[in-house]
Formats: C-alpha cells, sequence, structure tokens
C-alpha cells in the first residue's frame, strides 16, 4: 500500500511505502490493551497513538474520540460518572480537572517521573508545573501553554504596578484623560465573561465547595462591567487598538501571549508611553498573577489504570526535549504556544534572539525572525526578539499562578449561570446585588449536584 499523509514535524507531505503480510493470530504477540478517551483528541494524539501502536511491543492504545457522538461531553462525563473510566484521559477539555481530581479519579504524574532519566520534575518550568499541582501532587500536564490574564497598559498610566484590585481598575476609569479609550472593542458581556474565567478560582472553592459569588468585588465587577457597551452596540467603526496606543488615547488593552516573537510589537508600540507594564487582572489581594492557558492536549491517567507504567510510556512521548524541540524548527514555530520543558523554552528563545543565519549542534539550521503584519492599519515588522525582551517574556512566563480553560466543563456551565443573570441586571430589571444573590444560590446548588 502507498500511504501519503502530512508531517507536521516536517511540514510536508510524507509517502509511506507499507508491506501487508498475513500471519497466524498465534504468531502474533499479545499486547496490553491501554483505553484513551478526550473530546475533540488532537493530531498530535492521534499520531502519537498510530507510531506507538506500530513500535511498541507490550501495550495497544484504543482510543475514544466523544466529539463524534451527540451531545458528546455530557457522554463522557456521564461515562466516567457511571465508573467507564479510560486508563489515560485528556482534561484539555470536555471535563472539568478540578472536579475529578476532588473525587481521586487521577494518578499523581510526580510518582511516575521518579524513574524516568529525561521526563522528570527538575524539567519542566517550575513556575508552570506550580501553577498546575495539587496540593503538591501533579494529576496532569500539558506540553504547551499560552500566557493570559493580564492588561497591558503604558508606563506613563499605571507605572510599574502588576497587581490590581476592581477598586484600582475603577479608579484608573474614573480618573482617565478626556478624549481616551478605557479598553478597545470591549462589550459588557465578554469583560465580565474573561474576568470570571480567569478568576473563577476567586470566587469559586472546589477543595471546599465554598462558593463566593454574592462578594463585594463581584458586585463591583458586574456593575463596572455596564460601563462599556452591549454587544450588539458595537458601531465596527470603532479605532485600532495601535491607532489609539501610538495616540496615547488608549488606557488598557487585553494581553496575552503564544509565541516569542509578538513581543517585538508592543515595544515598538509603547515606546513614547515608556515602555509597558503587564497588569494582572484584579484579585481581593492584588497578586500579580497571569494565567497559562492549556495548548493541544492535558493529559493525565487515572487511578483505574492497572498497566500506569505502560500508559507512561505513551504519555512521556509528549514531554522529551526532543518532542517538544521538534515544534520548534530554526524560527518555524510549529505550535501556538510555548513548551511546557524550561530546555526547550530556552531553545525557542535562542532561536527567536537570533541576528544572522546558523546551524545548531543538532543540524537544525536556524533564521532570524523577519516578516511584516498589518494589525489594524499599524504596519508591524518583526525582527529578532531583543534580549531584554527575551527576560521580559521570561519575567510573564515567572508569573503564571493560574491555569484557565475554555473547554473546562465545569467552567462553562458556571458562566452559563452567571451570563443569564447578568443580563438581567444589565436590563435594569434587578439590582447587581439581587443578580449576585440568585447567582449564588443557583452556583451553590450546582456545585453541591456535582460535587
Amino acid at each position: 500500500m502507498i500511504d501519503s499523509s502530512y508531517d507536521d514535524g516536517k511540514q510536508k507531505n510524507v509517502i509511506n511505502f507499507i508491506m501487508v503480510k498475513k500471519v497466524n493470530a498465534s504468531d502474533i504477540k499479545e499486547k496490553k490493551l491501554l483505553r484513551l478517551s478526550g473530546f475533540s483528541l488532537d493530531n498530535d494524539i492521534k499520531t502519537k497513538i498510530l507510531s506507538f501502536n506500530k513500535t511498541n511491543e507490550n501495550y495497544q492504545i484504543e482510543a475514544t474520540d466523544y466529539s463524534v457522538y451527540e451531545d458528546g461531553e455530557n457522554r463522557l462525563n456521564l461515562d466516567i460518572a457511571s465508573g467507564k473510566i479510560p486508563d489515560i484521559l485528556d482534561v484539555s477539555k470536555g471535563v472539568s480537572r478540578e472536579l475529578l481530581i476532588k473525587k481521586g479519579v487521577f494518578t499523581d504524574l510526580y510518582s511516575l517521573m521518579g524513574n524516568d532519566d529525561e521526563v522528570r520534575k527538575e524539567a519542566f518550568i517550575p513556575s508552570v508545573l506550580k501553577t498546575l499541582e495539587t496540593d503538591g501532587k501533579l494529576f496532569y500536564l500539558s506540553p504547551y501553554f499560552t500566557i493570559e490574564g493580564g492588561f497591558i497598559a503604558g508606563k506613563k498610566t499605571v507605572g510599574n504596578i502588576e497587581g490590581c484590585s476592581m477598586d484600582d481598575l475603577i479608579k484608573l476609569y474614573e480618573n482617565m484623560p478626556e478624549g481616551t479609550v478605557f479598553m478597545q472593542s470591549m462589550t459588557r458581556q465578554w469583560f465580565m465573561e474573561d474576568i470570571v474565567t480567569h478568576r473563577i478560582g476567586e470566587y469559586l472553592d472546589w477543595s471546599t465547595g465554598e462558593v463566593n459569588f454574592h462578594s463585594d468585588d463581584f458586585i463591583k465587577l458586574m456593575e463596572f462591567s455596564s460601563h462599556f457597551p452591549d454587544e450588539e452596540d458595537l458601531s465596527g467603526n470603532e479605532k485600532s487598538m495601535p491607532v489609539l496606543v501610538k495616540k496615547g488615547k488608549l488606557v488598557l488593552e487585553r494581553w496575552g501571549l503564544s509565541r516569542a516573537e509578538g513581543i517585538d510589537m508592543y515595544t515598538d508600540l509603547y515606546k513614547k508611553q515608556g515602555g509597558y507594564t503587564i497588569l494582572s487582572y484584579p484579585s481581593a489581594d492584588k497578586n500579580n498573577q497571569l494565567s497559562l492557558c492549556l495548548e493541544g492536549c492535558a493529559l493525565a491517567i487515572t487511578e483505574q489504570c492497572d498497566s500506569k507504567e505502560g500508559a507512561w510510556e505513551f504519555i512521556r512521548q509528549f514531554f522529551t526535549y526532543d518532542d517538544q524541540k521538534s515544534k520548534i524548527s530554526g524560527n518555524r514555530f510549529l505550535i501556538n504556544g510555548f513548551p511546557t520543558r524550561q530546555d526547550a523554552l530556552d531553545k525557542e528563545l535562542e532561536y527567536a534572539q537570533a541576528t544572522k543565519a546558523y546551524t545548531d549542534d543538532d543540524g537544525t539550521k536556524v533564521e532570524p525572525i523577519s516578516f511584516n503584519y498589518n494589525y489594524g492599519g499599524y504596519h508591524v515588522t518583526f525582527g529578532p526578539v531583543s534580549h531584554e525582551e527575551a527576560e521580559v517574556l521570561r519575567s510573564a512566563i515567572q508569573r503564571v499562578g493560574i491555569c484557565v480553560s475554555y473547554g473546562d466543563k465545569v467552567t462553562k456551565d458556571i458562566i452559563k449561570i452567571i451570563n443569564e443573570e447578568v443580563e438581567v441586571f444589565f436590563a435594569g430589571d434587578k439590582s447587581a446585588e439581587e443578580a449576585a444573590d440568585i447567582i449564588q444560590n443557583r452556583v451553590k446548588i450546582y456545585v453541591s449536584e456535582n460535587s
């Protein structure tokens, strides 16, 4: 047979010639079956399953992707609740990681790393591991992440302060100069949903079941959100973020980063404002934590798995230096996100800072970053990342302390409850306090039913 497929690592089509030979079933060594489940499994998982099944002599992976079913998310969660638990679970979307951790579904991956010479705790970015840990244990791990959960502002506006409270945001809004825009194209719905999604730990503690949506801070967040226009009222004629920043007319902008070269734009945009500050989303204690968002898969081994060593053989493929390095091919970055391994991140930043072409020790041909991009009428020329910019990125990564997932089922369910009641407040039919009380009661019932 002839098989043609696209190789993400090589970024080209690869043709394989396959010989098929009939043999007696008794001549085939029986393999231990490991079941892997998830919702919308990505191509990297599928590719590694095929490779693993071809080469591993002891184990065979059988995958179930629940996205093929109608209402697949609910079916996945019902199967888990009824005891139909796989050996390996992709928890990047479709399930609630916190809820499953509370129920004791997962194995501590640190216990399996202890016997691994390469994929060990010390190989990963410390702040990333600390963010993903629960009580010092690591129940799931993702190979890549993006940084989110922050605002960017000129130093002339906010100075060097990295943490803020809702009161600080309100003060910043009330004191902004006439003719300036607080946030470009922001709506009341999106502001409310974005802050709660990233800071849901401020209002809900799954370990204790405590719910705190009737707090003063949440009420202030709801009232402050009403200053933004409704989604239906956006005209589409707003000036772009770069134009406003260059004119010194923008107070805050939502900030996130998925690739090293992206930081180059901010250096140029905020030059006239004495540079910029990355401000974390508001919190009661004004902490400066940023969020990491898992990219690709996030893999866990369940306690029910009776071949944990075999499951680890499969999972570890995603976390070797060679695999994460293969996605960083001489500045042709093949993934949307930063690698979770420290050595792979260091290599990415090394390539990003290259000012001339060279060949790395492993044969990788490195080219300096050079491309153009038009963003809202602002022409951006991306070049090599400077040492100072690389240090800003390292500092931002050190600040991550919150794990956010837009695919987390419980978070989506709670956000839906909040959106329904907040719309009633926006319409003027209830006060913020009344809406917060209803949200508090509805979420408490939800948590009680799902704990």
